[in-house]
């Protein structure tokens, strides 16, 4: 029996927590990612490091860019939803959109908490479109209550299995609500994932605009360092200085002079 993509994307999301969870150096876990990253723009370069440099930059200027449009086109596309639905007349309205739960009509939009925290600090309004963490624990406690009247582990929704099952077995009905309660718990978590997904992107190009900041500072001490190295002390160079100003032979000495 195949796997819901739902459940899924769930036991793959719970597998990721906890193999980062028993992860002590997350550093050394991703070093080689990090090197493969940067063989790719250096190959792209043909070895050359500043050019390399460049494409690391416009690769992650290019996510940034493409990050913002997406928000600022779901911002927009979400306004002209809500603006259509006000204006709609209430005979004209699809029969049950007035007691279709708001989230479920439009669907879930990015928070302005999350989008406040993405690199190029594009506001966004907090949506009213989600459900209250309320009303999620009472969908949840209900649907659980429903899966556990089946007596066995319910077939999935709209197998050859679950169609053979008579009309009122509670295994029938609890299949539908392991089916809905997936939907929804992926609507629920799309925010959640939105978010870490923008955070990431920034932490990502933060990340590269430090390395590159860290990279110049290195370059800039180690020249002046070996300036210093090869270069005459200010003592030194004074003296030369004076010695240079000195009287030369035939000068003029002062009034009084031998």
């Amino acid at each position: 029996m195949s796997v819901p993509d739902a459940e899924r994307s769930l036991a793959a999301r719970l597998a990721a927590h906890e193999s980062w969870a028993n992860t002590l150096n997350r550093s050394a876990r991703t070093a080689n990612g990090r090197a493969a990253l940067d063989q790719k723009f250096l190959d792209r370069a043909d070895g050359a490091p500043v050019p390399a440099a460049h494409l690391r930059k416009a690769h992650f200027a290019r996510l940034a860019l493409k990050s913002a449009q997406s928000r600022r086109k779901a911002a927009a596309l979400t306004t002209e939803a809500e603006a259509a639905e006000r204006n709609w007349p209430s005979a004209s309205r699809p029969l049950g959109a007035a007691t279709m739960p708001p989230d479920r009509r439009s669907g879930p939009t990015l928070p302005g908490e999350a989008a406040r925290r993405s690199s190029t600090a594009i506001k966004t309004s907090t949506s009213t479109l989600l459900p209250a963490p309320a009303q999620v624990a009472t969908r949840r406690s209900w649907a659980y209550r429903m899966i556990r009247k089946a007596a066995s582990p319910p077939p999935r929704y709209g197998s050859a299995q679950w169609l053979s099952l008579p009309e009122g077995d509670p295994a029938k009905a609890a299949a539908v609500v392991v089916a809905a309660e997936c939907w929804a718990t992926e609507g629920d978590e799309l925010p959640e994932r939105l978010a870490l997904e923008l955070e990431n992107a920034r932490a990502a190009f933060k990340l590269e605009t430090d390395r590159d900041y860290v990279e110049r500072y290195q370059s800039h001490r180690t020249k002046w360092s070996q300036l210093s190295q090869t270069s005459k002390s200010f003592a030194e160079r004074r003296a030369e200085q004076l010695a240079s100003i000195g009287p030369r032979p035939g000068d003029y000495t002062g009034r009084g002079s031998a």
